[in-house]
């Protein structure tokens, strides 16, 4: 799969997983909230009072689906954190603030929250878009 290029690309793909988070399919719901769970980098996309928290390791991926990132082998958020630190001219952050309204986020969304990321990583936000 290519790697993103564009904010236009990413903001795409942010839409794509908000749209499974909300979805009628319980498979997409279970989907999407599983990527947010297990994420360690976010986009975080503003969208009114509502901020969409998006893991990098799925948005990074030009024209991602759930199908495509499922089947996706060789899937690795190095190369997407690369990618989107490309297109947006900056690196992710630890955030306190943004921990926080990561948190109320999940559990809008009821999703488990997770206070830190797998391997015991802490976190990180990319708030520039």
């Amino acid at each position: 799969m290519q790697l993103v290029q564009s904010r236009e690309q990413i903001l795409k793909n942010v839409i794509k997983l908000d749209s499974y988070l909300h979805s009628t399919n319980q498979n997409e719901r279970f989907f999407a909230k599983n990527l947010i769970r297990n994420g360690t980098c976010f986009v975080v996309f503003r969208q009114g009072q509502r901020s969409i928290f998006a893991p990098s390791r799925f948005i990074g991926y030009a024209d991602n689906t759930m199908f495509a990132h499922e089947n996706n082998l060789e899937k690795d958020g190095r190369k997407t954190n690369k990618a989107i630190e490309s297109a947006v001219h900056s690196s992710p952050m630890i955030d306190g603030p943004l921990e926080q309204s990561y948190q109320r986020f999940c559990q809008t969304e009821g999703i488990e929250y997770r206070p830190r990321a797998p391997f015991n990583k802490p976190h990180k936000y990319w708030n520039n878009l």
